[in-house]
Order: C-alpha cells, then structure tokens, then sequence
C-alpha cells in the first residue's frame, strides 16, 4: 500500500514538474512587438508566440496587414523585462507600406535571440527602421560627437550600396574573417561564391560582405507578338541574341533607346501597351523606372488615379503598367 502511494505521489510529481516546465517552455516563445509610425509615435503593440516547428510565428499571416510603420521593435518576453535588454538597430530597405522582408526579419529574430541567451547569458531586443533605399546608402551614420545621428549596428545593403559606404569610411574589411574560415575549413569562402560575387562584394581587394543571393532582373519579349507585327509589315526584329540582326556589337545597337522605339511600334500595332514590368510591389522597380526615365529623356510623367502614364515623343509607351 505504502509502495502504491508512493507511486501515485511520483507520479503527481512528474506531473507538476512537466507542467511547470511546459509554461517554461510556454514563456521562452513569448515576444512582443511594438509598432512605431514616422514620427516614432506609438502605435500598437502585439503579442506573438513562435512556434519553432513551422519557423513562423502563429500570428505570421496578421502580420502582413500591418501599414503606415515605420519602426518595429520586437522583445522576448512579455514586455515587462524591456528596458532591461539591449536593443539592436537594423536598418532595412522597405518602406513604410511593405513590411515583407521586415517580417522575414522578425521570424528570424527568435532564434538569434535563443542563441545569445544559450552563449552569452544575454537577452536582446531587435529595431528595424524602414528607412528605404536611399537613406539605407546616404544618411549620414555613426559620428562619435553626434548622437543625434543614426547608428545602426546592422544595415541591409545591396551590391550597388557597397562601395559608397565602403569610400566613406563606414565599412570593415572582411579578409581576416575569410582567411580564419580557411585556415579552420581548410576550403575559401571565395571558391563557394559565383564569379558575379568577386566584383559586387569586393572593393579594393576588400570583401565587405558575404552574399547570401544572387538575384537578376529579367527581360522578356513576346515572339508571338513580334511575329503578328512582323507580318502587319512593321519593321522589328528578334532582340540579341535571337537574332543576328543587331551584329556582333550588339550592346551599342540594342539600347534602351531601342527597346522604347519597340515598344512604340507594339502599341501601334496592337493598340495595347508595348512595354509591361510585372511585379511592382517593390522599392527596386522605383529605382528601376527612375534610371530608365534619366536614360530615355522621357519627357513627361503622368500619375492618375493611382496609375504612371509614360509618354515619349508625344506617344503613350507605357499605359497603366505600374499599380500601388
């Protein structure tokens, strides 16, 4: 009997204990998030729970409703230990009405924390700044006398934004990190990296970062619409390197001057625009759009009921093709 109740009492034991560490386990996977607009006035705060099996937060797909915010600072806990934890500064390229890659960000955040808490014996806050691209590369940051000014312990930089930081003296050299990976791997970071990489990433024989991507902007042409034309007697040919046409200097006879002149004759010919961008919920498509108008001389643009109308010439090129 007495074995029996010692059994029974064990068991209620193991019982508590499990539920105890159930609430532990409960608690870690706590954060909350508190959304700041342009003017850092609070907006709302939001409390999330992670779950490590899907890698998402449960919340993950309410997330993406959130607009018109530009600061986000993301805690572990319940939000009564944060003032007690350092916060780090991300400055990030989105704007204040696409929090996309923001939230890539906050999903990644718990188990960076988990890491520090297990290395360190140290808790975090994260802060991403939607500060978009242009201060992303020219806000002034980090000046020793100032601390009005910025300085962010991480930035999200694309190839193009390297070497401007790298000249204003806001940028560290990476070459000892490689030589280390090296010497422990026995195998360079540089022989696992694409060709493209030694130009974007290296400046002066410096590397500044270690590519994760590679990503390309694509141009496609539609043969269907080239052949209906062609045979309507209109004078086009198949872009390089589709057809010989365009010789062996194709670079300088294929220009942007061309692919607009094109696009004009598709109008023509089909009554329907002849130069389309797919996919414009993007800062780089601005970027993008902005180049190309400095490159063309497009003489006017025309922003109506929430559509840019390009014309060139005295001629609609471009027709409601970039939605906001």
């Amino acid at each position: 009997m007495i074995i029996r109740y010692l059994f029974v009492s064990i068991c209620i034991l193991l019982f508590f204990v499990n539920i105890i560490k159930c609430a532990e386990s409960t608690d870690s996977n706590a954060y909350i998030l508190d959304t700041y607009d342009e003017k850092n006035a609070f907006i709302k705060r939001y409390f999330l729970r992670f779950d490590y099996e899907t890698m998402l937060f449960f919340d993950n797909s309410n997330l993406y409703q959130i607009t018109n915010t530009k600061s986000f600072v993301i805690c572990e806990g319940k939000g009564d230990k944060k003032d007690e934890q350092d916060t780090i500064l991300l400055w990030n390229t989105s704007s204040i009405y696409d929090v996309t890659s923001t939230i890539i960000y906050l999903n990644a955040f718990p188990f960076w924390s988990k890491i520090q808490k297990e290395k360190n014996k140290k808790s975090f806050c994260l802060r991403i700044e939607n500060v978009g691209w242009v201060d992303n590369v020219n806000a002034q940051i980090c000046v020793d006398d100032n601390p009005s000014i910025p300085c962010p312990d991480l930035i999200n930089l694309g190839t193009t934004q390297f070497s401007s930081r790298y000249y204003k003296g806001e940028l560290l050299s990476l070459n000892k990190y490689f030589r280390n990976y090296l010497m422990k791997n026995g195998k360079s970071i540089e022989s696992m990296l694409n060709k493209y990489s030694h130009y974007d990433y290296r400046v002066d024989n410096n590397w500044l970062a270690v590519p994760l991507i590679v990503d390309f902007r694509m141009f496609r042409f539609n043969t269907a619409t080239f052949d209906y034309c062609i045979k309507k007697g209109y004078d086009l040919h198949y872009p390089p390197p589709y057809s010989n046409y365009w010789g062996k200097n194709y670079r300088e006879t294929w220009t942007w001057e061309k692919v607009i002149e094109y696009a004009e004759i598709i109008t023509k010919c089909t009554g329907k625009p002849g130069f389309r961008i797919i996919g414009t919920q993007s800062e780089g498509i601005n970027s993008y759009m902005y180049n190309i108008i400095l490159y063309i001389r497009v003489l006017i643009i025309v922003y109506y009921r929430k559509r840019y109308k390009i014309i060139y010439n005295n001629v609609s090129v471009i027709r409601n093709t970039l939605y906001y």
